[in-house]
């Protein structure tokens, strides 16, 4: 097997452990920061925010929901972020559709991906839209691998092209990157290389990477050569302790020294290099080997940058009786300083709460027919009117034909016309394709009704 370090922390598979048995886990989180001296706060304003994550009845993520919040007010949103999931049968995640909207600047990004027999993924396509008119970037890059018969990736090309949507004369170039693999008779890694060359058949490359792994396996050697001259070494040597390893790996940009348990889990990791100054994290478990208690300091000190800082936090962990997260309470505090100001001391504390919530089956708006959306057909927007008598909508979705959501917002109220009693909010549309779309509006106390839209050209 290749020579991997060991610490992954592979947040997805943790978010779906802990919401085992429910449909929703919401996550809540404050941040508040005073000036040690002062009282007055680091920010402008103190920020919070809410996601929450969305399971299949399989235990796959469906979906994530991210908001910000102004000084804890849920109904002032600066920014919201969305990610939806499609998979196949087997698991595989086949469509992975994301959307970010800050009021300035939105940006929405899809993914597909194309797998073999052995659920290894051969095809990824990605494209994506930033920016606000008349200012939108386009991007769009495609990635092909391929698999030896141990099904290790041996060769991977990625081809990419970005653009501004204006630009009349746009010659279409893509810039192609290609890497490539190499393993022992042991199947262990011993070369890498890649090249940004932009032709579409020379993969010469122009950078390599040789790996000498030990007979032991405790020992990898790490040799970086461009266009032919060596530039860099790293040494990674993994010692065995009574109840645990240590890894430690030195090169040319600093040293890293990691702990691991028996059950090969960090407790311990301590690093020092030429971008960070030093760096310490400690992990305590309970018996059940889930994370207590977690120790992190950084101090950028001595870098040459304009900005530098020490930063120290401890995190408490709390579960309830089926093992579930529950609770996060991290305190701390910050040194900082800027363009050779004197440092400044802030504490801080933010707590994060975790809800599992199951679904329940929504009341329907009984008058349906006050839900007004015009025009339909649309084009480049939708206006929504309800009258006073049913609740301001406070959330509207627009799902397309395959099931995903492609947008979503949330409203602290409709726009409020007293001469005709309706509260009325326009969607922007442009940025959807030409179809048909579920339009779900929500007017909370778990009141929603639904509309049929056509977006036409």
């Amino acid at each position: 097997m290749v020579f991997r370090s060991i610490f992954l922390f592979g947040i997805l598979n943790i978010l779906c452990s802990y919401a085992q048995k429910k449909d929703i886990l919401k996550i809540t989180t404050t941040f508040e920061e005073k000036d040690a001296i002062t009282g007055l706060p680091y920010y402008e304003n103190t920020k919070s925010y809410e996601t929450k994550y969305r399971y299949w009845s399989s235990n796959n993520l469906k979906s994530r929901e991210l908001y910000f919040f102004q000084n804890s007010d849920t109904s002032k949103i600066i920014q919201t972020s969305e990610l939806s999931f499609v998979y196949d049968t087997k698991g595989n995640i086949l469509v992975k559709t994301s959307f970010y909207d800050n009021s300035n600047s939105i940006v929405k990004n899809v993914e597909k991906f194309k797998y073999n027999s052995s659920g290894k993924v051969i095809r990824r396509e990605e494209k994506s839209y930033f920016g606000n008119a008349p200012s939108v970037w386009k991007y769009h890059t495609i990635q092909n691998y391929t698999y030896n018969t141990l099904n290790d990736i041996v060769f991977k090309l990625d081809s990419s092209l970005i653009f501004q949507e204006t630009e009349i004369n746009n010659p279409n170039v893509w810039q192609v990157l290609g890497q490539i693999y190499e393993y022992d008779l042991q199947n262990r890694l011993v070369k890498t290389g890649y090249t940004s060359n932009l032709s579409e058949t020379d993969y010469t490359p122009t950078l390599i990477n040789i790996y000498k792994t030990s007979e032991s396996n405790d020992t990898l050697i790490s040799k970086y050569f461009y266009q032919g001259q060596s530039t860099q070494t790293d040494t990674i040597v993994r010692t065995k302790i009574t109840d645990g390893v240590i890894e430690k790996n030195s090169g040319m940009f600093g040293f890293t020294s990691k702990t691991f348990n028996k059950n090969m889990q960090l407790i311990e990791q301590y690093k020092n290099s030429t971008y960070l100054t030093e760096e310490r994290l400690r992990y305590t478990y309970n018996e059940k080997g889930k994370i207590e208690k977690e120790y992190y300091y950084q101090n950028d000190t001595l870098i040459g940058y304009a900005h530098k800082g020490v930063y120290e936090v401890e995190t408490i962990y709390l579960y309830d009786k089926n093992d579930s997260l529950i609770n996060k309470t991290a305190t701390g505090w910050f040194k900082v300083n800027y363009s050779g100001r004197p440092f400044r001391r802030f504490n801080f504390i933010q707590k994060t709460n975790y809800e599992y919530i199951t679904e329940n089956t929504s009341k329907e708006i009984s008058a349906a027919d006050d839900v007004i959306l015009f025009p339909n057909p649309a084009t480049e927007w939708v206006e929504i009117s309800n009258t006073l008598g049913v609740e301001c909508i406070k959330n509207v979705k627009i799902i397309n034909e395959k099931g995903a959501r492609v947008f979503e917002k949330n409203f602290a109220r409709f726009y409020n016309d007293q001469i005709n009693g309706t509260c009325t909010e326009r969607i922007q549309l442009s940025f959807l394709p030409k179809g048909v779309y579920l339009v779900v509006m929500d007017a909370g106390n778990e009141k929603y009704v639904t509309k049929r839209l056509l977006k036409d050209k």
